[in-house]
């Protein structure tokens, strides 16, 4: 078997070569016989083009002896290995019965979230282990993780990759490790530490819950662009059932900057240890083996409980008025159980209640658009009037100037709040009808102020008529002040005003802080309608990070948010540089 390959059929006296089981970058990995014990055994070879250098050989043995060190029920255990003398370089570790991570997702997954978080705190628990002992693996993917018969999963290969990366290349040129598992500091040569393991297992996380890969292109070169860019969808894109705090910690396991990843497989064992508290799961060491044993049966259990959870989220929810949050509850419910009759029955009343909340604000937008088009009717016609009575006064005032007879005024349009027009005072009667021409100079005419207007007195002549008095004309009789001749000008009338709100949705991660907007608390989230402008609300955080200072988050609208008919939606989350 072995010397097909180059290498012994039997290794270190011991070890007999039965077949070749898997290849990868750096070894070749063997099932074999141990001789002594009489018990199956895995054998990762190094290739030789690698195992030719002494320098190579030499850092693959003290790599070997830390790794021996690493005693954890989901890392395989190392029995022995060669020393730097020996001219084949291998690693002898137990042998898994079972099949790897990626073959028993693609025959079982996808899974629910719940039941991925139950493999990922094994994993992280490994890591824990491993990065306490100073050792990083570099290459966790669902390849380098076996479901034994037991129920155990397994993290394999530790310490190959740095073992080998003495210079960065395997023989065909590829960077060592698995393209699209790769940090995006592996990608640009940096110098990496333990949090290139935890975005590594997010990607775990990923593929368990979609049973895909978030990063996948067609060649190496477009698929680290995507890894740089962190151009990946959403999990709950491709399965409904994610919900929000999942979907939360894989996200910050793949956080592009490894300063804004968890900081140690600690905090990442923590997070998916409060996740499964939710759905009252807390003993991980029984139900793993369960669910990896059974998964179907398992997860057929596990509905009826999560269902009700979120059933329950969602009517907490919309008791505290976060009703998208309520609505998101249900929907992630009716995800995992479509016939299940409570979320269903919760979400058409909640529904039906947002629908006739929205009735009643268009009424009440409709009702106070008429009341501004009934107020701007108005105005326009007191403005018309106003525009007549100056007109009229006008030509009033340009007939008396040119010695024309006074016409009696109409009477001026009244408003409930201007004062009553005077009397006017009757003309005398003429002392002579005669109809004879008047003889004499014509009475010459004097303007006394803007518009009072009176004749200059004259004696009378005998046999003619007498010289009338022009009364003084008050325009105040109009219903208007007085205004000095050449400023008469129409007023404008007013273009009607547009009432434009936008839909808004201010909400702060996580649902737990307060929210505070134009003085007024909201639990988390807030619904509202604003005109445009610009604004801002405060996330506080009381009752999640006590040390935590509130978080001011500004925000702007325009009226083109109006046109789209989509909510704005504007959140904060979590921010804080105390100590977890």
């Amino acid at each position: 078997m072995g010397g097909q390959s180059g290498v012994p059929e039997i290794l270190g006296d011991r070890y007999e070569l039965m077949e070749r089981v898997g290849d990868g970058g750096m070894a070749t990995v063997y099932r074999a016989t141990d001789l002594q014990l009489r018990r199956d055994v895995a054998i990762k070879v190094m290739h030789p083009h690698l195992a030719a250098r002494q320098d190579a050989r030499n850092r693959f043995s003290r790599e070997a002896q830390n790794i021996a060190r690493l005693k954890h029920p989901n890392i395989v255990d190392v029995y022995d290995f060669s020393v730097s003398s020996d001219e084949t370089s291998f690693i002898v570790t137990e042998f898994v019965h079972g099949e790897t991570v990626s073959a028993y997702t693609a025959a079982h997954g996808p899974f629910m979230p719940q039941a991925a978080a139950l493999i990922g705190h094994a994993i992280a628990g490994a890591l824990v282990h491993a990065h306490a002992a100073g050792i990083v693996h570099r290459d966790i993917k669902p390849d380098n993780l076996m479901v034994s018969r037991d129920g155990q999963v397994k993290l394999m290969d530790f310490g190959i990759a740095t073992a080998v990366d003495m210079e960065g290349m395997t023989a065909t040129g590829a960077i060592v490790g698995s393209p699209a598992h790769m940090a995006p500091e592996q990608i640009e040569g940096d110098e990496l530490d333990h949090r290139c393991d935890i975005f590594a297992l997010g990607i775990v996380l990923y593929f368990l819950v979609t049973r895909r890969l978030p990063f996948a292109a067609a060649n190496a070169h477009a698929l680290f662009r995507q890894i740089l860019e962190g151009q990946f969808e959403l999990p709950s894109r491709h399965n409904p059932q994610v919900d929000r705090q999942f979907e939360a910690i894989v996200l910050q396991c793949m956080a592009r900057h490894k300063a804004d990843r968890y900081a140690t497989a600690v905090d990442l064992q923590t997070a998916l240890q409060g996740y499964l508290r939710q759905f009252r799961i807390s003993d991980v060491a029984t139900l793993l083996p369960r669910f990896l044993q059974q998964p179907e049966v398992f997860q057929y259990d596990l509905k009826p409980g999560v269902v009700r959870y979120w059933t329950d989220e969602g009517t907490r929810l919309a008791a505290a008025g976060q009703l998208a949050l309520a609505i998101d509850g249900f929907n992630r419910a009716l995800a995992i159980d479509p016939d299940a009759d409570a979320p269903k029955k919760a979400l058409t009343n909640l529904t039906s209640r947002s629908r006739r909340r929205k009735r009643l604000a268009r009424v009440a937008w409709i009702v106070a658009s008429g009341l501004l088009v009934a107020g701007l009717a108005t105005a326009v016609h007191r403005s018309n009037v106003n525009q007549r009575a100056q007109a009229k006064a006008g030509e009033l005032r340009d007939g008396v100037a040119r010695g024309a007879p006074t016409p009696v005024p109409e009477r001026a349009p009244r408003w409930p709040d201007s004062p009553p027009p005077p009397k006017a005072e009757p003309l005398a009667p003429p002392a002579d009808l005669s109809t004879e021409p008047p003889q004499g100079p014509t009475p010459t005419v004097a303007i006394d102020g803007p518009l009072s207007v009176q004749t200059k007195p004259e004696t009378p002549v005998h046999g003619q008529r007498p010289v009338r008095k022009v009364p003084t004309i008050d325009l105040r009789t109009l219903g208007k002040t007085p205004v000095a001749e050449g400023t008469l000008t129409p007023l404008q009338q007013p273009e009607p005003l547009e009432v434009v709100q936008v839909d808004v949705v201010l909400s702060c991660v996580p649902p737990s802080a307060h929210l505070l907007f134009r003085g007024r608390d909201y639990p988390g989230v807030a619904m509202l309608k604003l005109e445009p402008g610009s604004y801002s609300f405060e996330c506080q955080f009381t009752t999640t990070c006590k040390e935590c200072s509130p978080l001011r988050v500004p925000f702007s609208i325009s009226r083109k948010d109006a046109a789209t008919g989509a909510p704005r939606r504007f959140f904060r989350g979590l921010e804080t540089d105390a100590p977890r």
